[in-house]
């Protein structure tokens, strides 16, 4: 049909190019596309477009869609062996799979919106459909068995698995390659799973700096804040600005007394700027991982073996007083390592390091980088006939700051390798 409609308008446009026109419009195209006629009427157009339909269409496509189309025919009259067991077995396979089809439910967890705070989340529905869900994925069940299949969750309260890094390039005038290239993907993000290895961020052309680039790793921190004893603070360097700088080690023990003392992480070491008097502060957890097994919830009054200090050690032997961490507890957040980037050092602890919460945001170079949080969702299904089945789900949720200290932790996180 579509043959035919061409062969029909082809007809009809010589007729009133030449025989009405005498030509006219032909002239007129040819002279206004000089080139595109002297390309089509040269000989070896003609000769490629001649082999190209023998070869590729008339020996190729065809070809292969007619093998193919035997082959297919082939394979399906094998199945037409005219034995009654043979039927009687595909149609057993057919009834089988449409029984565990419509016996076993089938959860399809996916979300549907979301917003700055809270997921909607959806799962398939059919017939006598149960649900409960685990919004966190903590293994604990936030609902009891209902029939709503569609839900939207608030995650003021809930907890987190993994912290992410969204890099979002700003709005830039005249931007280099290396802009429109960040720009086109409108978003870099990275998942950065509790304990894993730091990961280096794509900034090259956006930031300045003197050595390798800035990189981003997941770390439970605890803040500890010291005094070094006068014999063991460091002198001040001769042509260098800021407070002088020591290497200490930190340890965290509980309460009990002498050797009954027993240590329950690290020791890590940290360079640390001494201010006056010794004062100095310093974020442990930068290196290695702190559990949340190191810091036990206690009911009641905590006892000696409750309670939690950190020892510092220069040189191998203990300098100061224990320093008091009772009432803390480490806390999730995305560090960011400078190295020698220009990156302001904000948080407090001039380490080379900067400690993100969960809904903070840096600027870094040229770009901006926002801590947002991965919620993970379970829901499991029962249908009518008493069969179980789970789906899981996560989701990339875009926190304020004021929100993030209503975020709990999940304990299969913190107490990660």
């Amino acid at each position: 049909m579509r043959g035919t409609l061409a062969g029909l308008f082809g007809l009809l446009l010589a007729f009133l190019w030449y025989y009405r026109a005498n030509g006219e419009p032909a002239a007129r195209l040819k002279a206004q596309l000089a080139g595109v006629h002297r390309f089509l009427m040269n000989k070896w157009v003609a000769v490629f477009s001649a082999n190209f339909d023998r070869f590729v269409v008339d020996g190729l496509l065809a070809r292969v869609s007619a093998i193919a189309m035997k082959a297919g025919g082939y394979a399906i009259t094998r199945t037409q062996t005219g034995a009654v067991y043979a039927y009687a077995c595909m149609f057993v396979v057919g009834v089988a799979g449409l029984a565990w089809w419509f016996t076993y439910p089938h959860p399809d967890l996916r979300r549907t919106d979301e917003t700055a705070d809270s997921v909607t989340w959806s799962a398939g529905t059919g017939l006598g459909y149960r649900y409960r869900w685990d919004f966190d994925s903590d293994g604990k069940w936030d609902t009891d068995w209902g029939t709503q299949s569609v839900v939207t969750h608030p995650y003021r309260g809930s907890q987190f698995d993994a912290l992410v890094a969204v890099i979002e390039p700003p709005a830039m005038r005249n931007p280099t390659p290396q802009e429109v290239l960040l720009n086109r993907e409108r978003t870099w993000e990275y998942v950065a799973e509790p304990g894993e290895r730091a990961r280096t961020l794509p900034l090259e052309g956006l930031i300045m700096t003197d050595g390798a680039l800035p990189s981003v790793a997941y770390r439970n921190l605890v803040r500890v804040d010291g005094q070094l004893p006068a014999e063991h603070q460091p002198a001040a360097q001769e042509g260098t600005d800021g407070p002088p700088t020591t290497a200490i080690e930190v340890s965290i023990v509980d309460g009990q007394e002498g050797e009954r003392r027993r240590v329950l992480w690290g020791p890590e070491r940290h360079d640390v700027q001494v201010g006056e008097n010794g004062a100095f502060s310093a974020m442990i957890g930068a290196h290695e991982w702190i559990s949340a097994s190191v810091f036990p919830e206690v009911e009641g009054e905590p006892g000696p073996r409750d309670r939690r200090f950190a020892i510092v050690t220069v040189g191998g032997r203990q300098v100061g007083d224990p320093i008091d961490l009772s009432d803390r507890r480490p806390e999730p957040r995305l560090l960011v390592r400078i190295n020698g980037a220009g990156i302001a050092d904000t948080d407090g602890v001039r380490d080379g390091m900067v400690a993100l919460a969960p809904g903070a945001s840096l600027d870094v170079g040229r770009t901006r980088l926002t801590v947002a949080v991965r919620v993970r969702s379970t829901v499991e299904v029962e249908n009518v006939f008493g069969n179980l089945a789970r789906s899981s789900e996560e989701a990339t949720l875009r926190l304020s700051s004021g929100r993030t200290a209503q975020l709990g932790r999940n304990d299969r996180v913190e107490n990660a390798p």
